[in-house]
Protein backbone atom coordinates (compact mmCIF):
# COMPACT_ATOMS: atom_id res chain seq x y z
CA UNK A 1 0.00 0.00 0.00
CA UNK A 2 2.81 2.50 0.68
CA UNK A 3 4.21 2.18 -2.55
CA UNK A 4 0.94 2.47 -4.91
CA UNK A 5 -0.03 5.11 -1.79
CA UNK A 6 2.80 7.07 -0.08
CA UNK A 7 0.96 9.49 0.92
CA UNK A 8 -0.31 7.34 3.95
CA UNK A 9 2.76 7.89 5.61
CA UNK A 10 2.65 10.38 7.96
CA UNK A 11 4.93 13.44 7.70
CA UNK A 12 7.09 16.25 9.86
CA UNK A 13 7.96 19.48 8.02
CA UNK A 14 10.12 17.81 6.03
CA UNK A 15 10.29 14.05 5.12
CA UNK A 16 7.44 11.40 5.19
CA UNK A 17 8.21 9.23 8.46
CA UNK A 18 8.69 5.95 6.65
CA UNK A 19 9.71 2.95 9.45
CA UNK A 20 8.27 1.33 12.19
CA UNK A 21 5.01 0.41 13.16
CA UNK A 22 1.94 2.63 13.29
CA UNK A 23 3.49 5.15 10.90
CA UNK A 24 0.36 6.20 8.81
CA UNK A 25 -1.35 9.25 8.62
CA UNK A 26 -4.70 8.57 10.20
CA UNK A 27 -6.57 11.41 7.72
CA UNK A 28 -5.31 9.92 4.83
CA UNK A 29 -8.43 9.58 2.26
CA UNK A 30 -6.65 6.38 1.28
CA UNK A 31 -5.95 5.07 4.24
CA UNK A 32 -9.28 4.73 5.26
CA UNK A 33 -10.62 4.10 2.33
CA UNK A 34 -8.81 0.39 2.55
CA UNK A 35 -9.49 0.17 6.52
CA UNK A 36 -12.95 0.89 5.62
CA UNK A 37 -12.60 -1.83 3.14
CA UNK A 38 -11.31 -4.09 5.19
CA UNK A 39 -13.52 -3.71 8.19
CA UNK A 40 -16.14 -4.10 5.56
CA UNK A 41 -15.07 -7.18 4.45
CA UNK A 42 -14.37 -9.26 8.09
CA UNK A 43 -17.62 -8.10 9.06
CA UNK A 44 -19.31 -9.24 5.85
CA UNK A 45 -17.25 -12.63 6.15
CA UNK A 46 -17.78 -13.45 10.03
CA UNK A 47 -21.22 -12.05 10.71
CA UNK A 48 -22.84 -15.47 10.86
CA UNK A 49 -20.47 -16.54 12.88
CA UNK A 50 -21.25 -17.45 16.87
CA UNK A 51 -17.86 -17.25 17.93
CA UNK A 52 -16.65 -13.96 16.71
CA UNK A 53 -18.02 -11.15 19.10
CA UNK A 54 -15.42 -8.31 18.10
CA UNK A 55 -12.27 -7.84 16.73
CA UNK A 56 -9.57 -4.86 17.50
CA UNK A 57 -8.48 -3.31 14.25
CA UNK A 58 -5.56 -1.71 15.48
CA UNK A 59 -3.15 -2.91 18.56
CA UNK A 60 -0.76 0.20 18.50
CA UNK A 61 -3.43 2.31 18.72
CA UNK A 62 -1.38 6.14 18.89
CA UNK A 63 -1.48 9.46 18.30
CA UNK A 64 0.97 10.06 15.51
CA UNK A 65 1.56 13.89 14.89
CA UNK A 66 1.68 14.36 10.80
CA UNK A 67 1.56 17.83 9.03
CA UNK A 68 0.73 16.61 5.46
CA UNK A 69 -2.04 18.97 3.99
CA UNK A 70 -4.93 16.46 4.91
CA UNK A 71 -4.37 17.23 8.84
CA UNK A 72 -3.25 20.36 8.29
CA UNK A 73 -6.45 21.38 6.60
CA UNK A 74 -5.68 22.35 3.00
CA UNK A 75 -7.25 19.61 2.23
CA UNK A 76 -10.89 19.53 3.71
CA UNK A 77 -13.01 16.83 1.92
CA UNK A 78 -13.15 13.13 3.64
CA UNK A 79 -14.15 10.25 2.53
CA UNK A 80 -18.19 9.20 3.48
Amino acid sequence: MLHKHPEIVATDETVHLQGGCGRHCYNSIAFIRYVKRLVEEMAGHYASNPAVIGWQIDNEVRGVKCNCEQCNGLIVKLPV
